[in-house]
């Protein structure tokens, strides 16, 4: 539901998130051990509707919510570590373990150079008993606020979310609102044109045509691509190679006209027809000219 909203569902998951990581008071993030880790189902569903690579790979979503999560977790603790920072000095003396706890997540979630200096910053925190050393280090760690990361990292997730089912409506709208460019395009919807001619092929279509085989692998493909890929040409041309082969409808020139249409894109799907049926093939013999035929016109 989170997900649905885009932006707003997005930043709210994050915030509660980051919170529950800042105060180390933890609800949904808690392990109940039963199996399931909030966190990490979020990932797989944001990753499952994009096409970007996986997580940990170059480019891939889940990156940028990491770094997202990242951020927004020092804000907090930089909230925190304000809050701390205004009290008086007897007070902060006599909460020295708390700065000490805060500042070890503070290094926990900063931005080091080098794997090596966490466990080195940790033992430094750990065995400084200097109040100055130690709030010097935790302002340096945070260092200052940068909207603009925040913007450019939601901005890029939502741009990724190219799988989601609002991509070309409610994503849209927030990455143009985002961006103040109400002419932003998200790329061509071919998504809701492919709905719409997938809902014109008859039940069973197999069973009308003289080449059952390859028209069940075009709706396979056709299939496995709408749910990985939703906005692919290739749509169009698996459903160009399912209607030149429905020849024992009885509105077999309504299926040709479809193709037609669809011009350009139907080209591999004619030219597969034309490369994978036998001239002397009786049986597909109306397949394989009509093929040619709408071939041909497109050149």
């Amino acid at each position: 539901m989170l997900i649905n909203k885009g932006e707003s569902g997005i930043l709210r998951f994050i915030d509660i998130i980051s919170n529950e990581s800042a105060t180390d008071h933890h609800v949904i993030t808690l392990d109940y051990h039963d199996g399931y880790d909030t966190l990490a189902v979020f990932k797989e569903k944001i990753q499952a509707l994009s096409t970007s690579p996986p997580e940990g790979l170059l480019g891939s979503i889940c990156n940028e919510f990491r770094d997202l999560l990242g951020y927004q977790t020092r804000r907090n603790l930089h909230a925190l570590f304000q809050k701390f920072s205004t009290l008086p000095a007897r007070e902060q003396r006599s909460n020295r373990p708390y700065l000490k706890t805060l500042l070890y997540r503070i290094i926990d979630t900063a931005a080091l150079k080098s794997h090596e200096d966490k466990p080195m910053l940790q033992d430094q925190a750990r065995r400084s008993k200097d109040l100055r050393y130690l709030t010097d280090m935790a302002g340096q760690l945070l260092g200052s606020e940068n909207p603009e990361l925040k913007h450019s990292l939601i901005l890029n997730i939502l741009k990724k979310l190219d799988r989601h089912p609002a991509y070309h409506t409610t994503i849209l709208n927030q990455v143009q609102a985002l961006t103040g460019d109400q002419k932003l395009s998200l790329g061509d919807n071919i998504r809701e044109q492919a709905d719409t001619l997938f809902n014109r092929i008859p039940d069973r279509p197999y069973r009308l045509s003289s080449d059952p085989h390859r028209l069940r692998a075009c709706l396979d493909r056709y299939h496995a691509l709408r749910k990985n890929n939703p906005d692919s040409d290739s749509l169009l041309s698996y459903l160009a190679g399912i209607f030149i082969r429905l020849d024992r409808t009885e509105n077999y020139t309504d299926h040709i006209e479809t193709v037609r249409l669809l011009g350009e894109p139907a080209r591999p799907a004619l030219q597969e027809v034309i490369d994978t049926i036998n001239r002397n093939d009786e049986k597909r013999h109306a397949i394989l000219q009509t093929a040619q035929n709408l071939l041909d016109s497109l050149s």
